[in-house]
């Protein structure tokens, strides 16, 4: 048993689709009704403007009160709106000037879902999930027929662990405009995240004809069915995704995960391979790869991938265990129980790093230490105890008695003990307490 490490998937999803104002516009202020478009344009512009020249002579809050004020007078001018989701020029003023607006928003006697919605996406942009949830309510309260603000609740909710609540608000926009893929999409986010893989697919599968973004589709149609362990149809999936972007190493790095929980090692090899061009600073791609070499019986380049790994993340636990699982592959098990030590100290919860040391004490008769690996294994999982029978590796050191106490009754009646027919006469059993 070598409990080989691998690290998938990476990203659970990839991000929602949050919407500015599309074909459901929200009615103005009464105030900005009597502007026509061209007025109102140019008074946002000089706003922004005036915001630039006061953060230049470092009038931060000024700044930000005249681009709050730009995006109030003009939903559609951008420039303000992604220097206050950017956080520029500095967060926490951003913050405090957006709670300022909230508040003004409240007391305005001319409510406006727009003034809401934009607020909301100014907040989900700062991932400032609770404040965005509820200003998207605040907008679509009084417009409920704003499909926008309908799907960036969802996305609100989807982010808080709401994820039956945002699928309603999904549901929502879908019932307003049903032919949104990108709705769809974050229906099937949600219902991935809560576990409810057939919704999640059936959600998926109505958001790829039309999708804006379809690669990231399939992506998380394979991040699905990976969470499914259907890995056929997760490579299916990758493979869609990878045809789509090539360029994207972390769809190369999850489809050569699938192939490899497919034992289509040198598949696998290929995807690392890819995904290693695009981004070779990745340490978890070059610990796959190298358990890649080791199914494949390159002992020698696995153990140059592990340890790249390792120079890429002196904390990582994985590869020391997989480099300890090529050494002892390799008959070297001294420096098979050193990697094992170097794994536990980066993670001393993981039972199958000890259950990896002590086989490898037991092959150097070190069988105080091993015995003392196994019970710490148990400590952590006591389902190994149904194991260790079973475990050749441990053979020897089952006869001489070394695990007495250890193993299920019927096995230790089996167990004489000390063998007869066993050369080491020199060891002694453990004490019986």
């Amino acid at each position: 048993m070598d409990d080989r490490e691998n690290r998938a998937p990476r990203r659970p999803d990839r991000s929602h689709v949050s919407v500015a104002p599309g074909p459901v516009r929200p009615s103005r202020p009464a105030r900005l009704r009597k502007q026509d478009d061209k007025a109102q344009k140019s008074e946002a512009s000089l706003l922004f403007d005036r915001g630039l020249q006061s953060a230049r002579e470092g009038r931060l809050e000024a700044a930000i009160k005249d681009w709050t004020g730009a995006i109030d007078t003009d939903p559609d001018i951008a420039a303000p709106r992604e220097r206050l989701a950017g956080g520029q020029p500095d967060g926490e003023i951003v913050d405090r000037s957006l709670r300022d607006w909230e508040a003004q928003l409240s007391a305005d006697p001319v409510i406006s879902a727009e003034g809401w919605f934009t607020l909301g996406s100014l907040y989900d942009a700062r991932q400032n999930w609770l404040r965005a949830e509820a200003a998207f309510r605040r907008s679509v309260k009084i417009l409920p027929d704003l499909c926008e603000a309908w799907n960036n609740l969802g996305n609100a909710l989807t982010h808080l662990g709401l994820f039956e609540e945002a699928v309603r608000c999904y549901s929502m926009c879908l019932e307003l405009h049903s032919g949104q893929p990108d709705v769809w999409f974050n229906a099937g986010n949600a219902w991935s995240r809560a576990a409810n893989y057939d919704e999640a697919i059936r959600c998926y599968r109505q958001a790829l004809p039309g999708a804006s973004d379809p690669c990231r589709v399939w992506y998380n149609l394979g991040i699905t069915f990976t969470r499914m362990e259907d890995f056929v149809s997760a490579a299916e999936a990758y493979q869609k995704a990878a045809e789509l972007n090539p360029e994207d190493y972390e769809v190369w790095y999850n489809l050569g995960n699938a192939w490899l929980e497919l034992r289509e090692s040198s598949r696998a090899g290929d995807c690392y391979g890819r995904a290693l061009k695009l981004n070779d600073r990745d340490p978890e791609v070059w610990n796959n790869l190298g358990n890649v070499h080791a199914d494949l019986g390159d002992s020698n380049e696995a153990i140059r991938c592990f340890r790249l790994a390792l120079e890429l993340d002196p904390n990582a636990h994985a590869p020391w265990n997989n480099l300890g699982n090529v050494f002892e592959d390799m008959g070297r098990w001294t420096e098979a129980v050193d990697c094992y030590t170097r794994a536990i100290e980066r993670a001393d919860w993981r039972a199958s790093y000890y259950l990896n040391r002590a086989m490898a004490l037991a092959k150097i008769e070190d069988y105080p230490a091993s015995r003392e690996d196994l019970l710490e294994a148990i400590q952590r999982n006591s389902s190994l105890t149904a194991l260790l029978p079973a475990i050749a590796d441990l053979d020897r050191m089952r006869r001489k008695g070394w695990m007495d106490g250890l193993l299920p009754d019927r096995v230790s009646e089996d167990s004489p003990g000390k063998a007869l027919d066993d050369p080491l006469d020199d060891v002694d059993s453990p004490e019986n307490t």
